[in-house]
């Protein structure tokens, strides 16, 4: 069982990095997701590059973002996308931080 480090949490969802099986627990609204750390790297790198152009007062769930899986999306609102990219942002600089104590646990040993 994954023991994760919260990277971030909220009313609509959370993501927590496990460093034992370097994974990320991701979940956003009815969606949950596992990623590799590479993988979450890339949504989030994905999201925040190719989604900047949405409302972020629209409640309209018209946002489709792929999951990876066929035929598989995270379908959201152009306010709800506002939030998931500051979450990414927090979560992706959260994540960094955490692969830097590890490799300098690592290195003291």
């Amino acid at each position: 069982m994954c023991n994760g480090k919260v990277l971030f949490h909220h009313a609509l969802g959370f993501a927590a990095y496990c460093n034992q099986c370097r994974c990320v627990r991701f979940a956003f609204g009815t969606t949950a997701i596992y990623f590799t750390e590479h993988q979450f790297s890339l949504f989030c790198e994905y999201i925040l590059d190719f989604y900047p152009h949405y409302n972020a007062a629209s409640l309209m769930k018209n946002v489709w973002i792929p999951l990876g899986e066929q035929n598989t999306y995270l379908i959201i609102s152009g306010k709800e996308l506002h939030l998931l990219k500051k979450s990414l942002r927090r979560a992706i600089s959260r994540l960094h931080v955490c692969q830097l104590i590890e490799t300098a646990c690592q290195q003291l040993n």
